[in-house]
């Protein structure tokens, strides 16, 4: 029997106790170095979890810049407690500019390498979006939820088998991610 003053073996539980977190803990199945997530905010202290980090993936380019900005900003309302979030939009890039085109796509491939799951607006047909659909899934393996308005048999073949799952509206999106990507 151990003395109170000897050290007690550590329980593997302590790990995911933020108190007692050192340098680096498992949450979820997911590594963290909590010091370094928290600074870059995905770590949220007062729920002791890594947050997943989520790509808005949709039209832009052939989009008026309302609706694509709209949508965003309504997922970031729903989401924004609960995941950390990649908008495409945040960079000031001219979409018919020759030099930025190679930035837009390496960026924007960059933030899908980066995030752990993508939401889509699928609303209309685009190569970009399809393109990024395509990369996360097959290439990487992600998650991609879809919300969009057509009925099963007017979505593409291809927006249908590379999308995990497709949602009529981007509210029922964002309560299936909270209820299956958060404990």
């Amino acid at each position: 029997m151990m003395k109170n003053d000897e050290k007690t073996p550590p329980d593997p539980g302590d790990r995911l106790t933020f108190p007692k977190l050192k340098k680096s803990a498992v949450v979820r199945g997911k590594a963290c170095n909590y010091p370094e997530m928290q600074h870059k905010g995905l770590f949220n202290p007062s729920k002791n979890m890594c947050m997943k980090t989520i790509y808005l993936s949709g039209p832009i380019m052939d989009e008026h810049l309302g609706v694509a900005r709209e949508w965003r900003e309504a997922a970031k309302v729903l989401l924004k407690d609960h995941f950390r979030l990649l908008d495409p939009m945040r960079r000031n890039f001219k979409d018919r500019e020759v030099d930025s085109a190679n930035e837009i796509v390496e960026f924007d491939l960059q933030d899908v390498r980066d995030a752990d799951i993508l939401l889509v607006n699928y609303n209309k047909a685009s190569i970009g979006t399809s393109m990024e659909v395509f990369y996360a899934a097959h290439d990487l393996g992600k998650f991609v939820i879809a919300f969009s308005d057509f009925p099963f048999q007017d979505c593409s073949p291809w927006m249908v088998r590379y999308c995990t799952k497709i949602h009529p509206t981007l509210a029922s999106a964002s309560e299936y991610l909270i209820n299956h990507f958060i404990e």
